[in-house]
């Protein structure tokens, strides 16, 4: 839970501290929202005014608090005040500062090389330094290509896919609060990185609701169209079963086809090909790769919105990232699941916690339910494995 807010000045100063127990200056109704996907965050609360809190409270200014051991920095760019029966409250609402980067450019260039290169020149002229960046990206060459004057933040988010769908994290470490210094830190993790495998379980009994599954099947197909960098395809790659290869492809035919895929579904017949754009130079690469994505697009994908029930111990413990089991057997069929989490909302009203899990993957036969029931008869199948132990039972 998140006890203290420290109020910066534009110069990132210390000038107020809120808590959220009793006192004149407190805070509540807050929400703290995280997303993977870029990097993102936003944090919301309300707090009573009074004189001495109006002041400072406004927007430019900064909010921090600790997380984790973790600073998170955001910036105040929104708020409303509404009377209630004896005061008037503020509901403030900030961006987290990575979103400064929005203010600076990057000139026409192309930059090619590793993330940690491409960062060094995007970011040579920012307050921002490279942190951690993983060991799985020292050797992914990518080109970015700036056409204009393109803002920094939007560039450091184009090198997503170029990387393999990095996941970038902003830090920030204190130096010096009293003169306001900070070093602001990027974090590059590699697809599927951030976050721990902590396989925490969430089960979704009768005393619980409002958990939602979306699908769609937009962009399935059964088979792809490589292209890669000036134009290369794969008519020159030979692919056979037989030969330990996953899939068929005869010499000359410059498309791949799932045959799972297109049993499945068909357009009268024909096979439903799409483009698949990439930038490797090497055939051999390049028809990998297209199998990898083609095994995703010829799935129907979900999503989950799910709201998350914690202890305040668990509530503490949850990052963004995390991979996590997921149980419902409300759902027909029922969600038994691992996944990570993509979007990740906190807050001190529990009804407002909630997740957003992506990247999952079916493990029914790894997920045991722990209703009555099948606790039982999964004693009783050890007993049975024991053989001896049966019989004493039986005594």
């Amino acid at each position: 839970m998140i006890t203290e807010l420290y109020i910066l000045d534009r110069n990132k100063k210390i000038v107020c501290i809120l808590s959220n127990q009793t006192g004149e200056k407190v805070f509540y109704d807050y929400t703290y929202t995280s997303y993977l996907e870029t990097g993102a965050e936003i944090f919301n609360f309300s707090v009573i005014l009074n004189n001495d809190i109006e002041k400072y409270i406004k927007n430019m200014n900064y909010v921090l608090f600790k997380r984790k051991d973790k600073i998170k920095m955001f910036q105040i760019k929104e708020y409303s005040d509404d009377e209630i029966i004896n005061s008037t409250v503020r509901t403030v609402k900030s961006e987290f500062i990575g979103l400064e980067l929005y203010e600076d450019s990057v000139r026409e260039s192309i930059i090619e090389g590793n993330i940690r290169k491409v960062l060094e020149t995007i970011l040579q002229d920012t307050s921002y330094e490279i942190g951690y960046i993983s060991p799985k990206l020292d050797d992914v060459i990518g080109t970015i290509e700036i056409e204009k004057p393109t803002p920094i933040y939007s560039a450091i988010q184009q090198c997503i896919p170029i990387f393999k769908n990095i996941e970038i994290e902003f830090d920030f470490e204190l130096i010096n609060s009293i003169n306001g210094k900070y070093r602001k830190i990027i974090n590059i993790y590699a697809d599927g990185e951030r976050g721990r495998k902590t396989y925490k379980r969430f089960d979704y009994d009768f005393n619980t609701y409002g958990s939602s599954r979306d699908g769609d099947a937009i962009e399935f197909c059964s088979g792809l169209i490589p292209v890669g960098s000036n134009g290369i395809g794969i008519k020159e790659i030979e692919w056979y079963k037989a030969n330990g290869f996953p899939l068929d492809k005869p010499l000359g035919q410059d498309f791949i086809v799932d045959p799972e895929a297109h049993d499945m579904f068909s357009n009268e017949g024909k096979y439903i090909l799409k483009p698949y754009e990439t930038n490797d130079s090497n055939p051999s690469e390049l028809i990998w790769n297209a199998y990898y994505k083609l095994q995703e697009l010829k799935k129907e994908k979900y999503t989950y919105d799910i709201p998350i029930y914690l202890t305040e111990e668990e509530y503490d413990d949850i990052e963004i990232g995390d991979t996590v089991y997921i149980v419902n057997d409300k759902f027909y069929p029922s969600i038994q699941l691992e996944a990570r989490i993509t979007e990740l909302q906190l807050s001190d009203n529990r009804e407002n916690n909630k997740a957003i899990f992506a990247n999952y993957k079916e493990v029914r036969s790894n997920i045991k339910n722990l209703d009555r029931d099948s606790i039982i008869n999964e004693a009783i199948k050890k007993i049975n494995d024991i053989g001896i132990g049966l019989s004493l039972i039986h005594i």
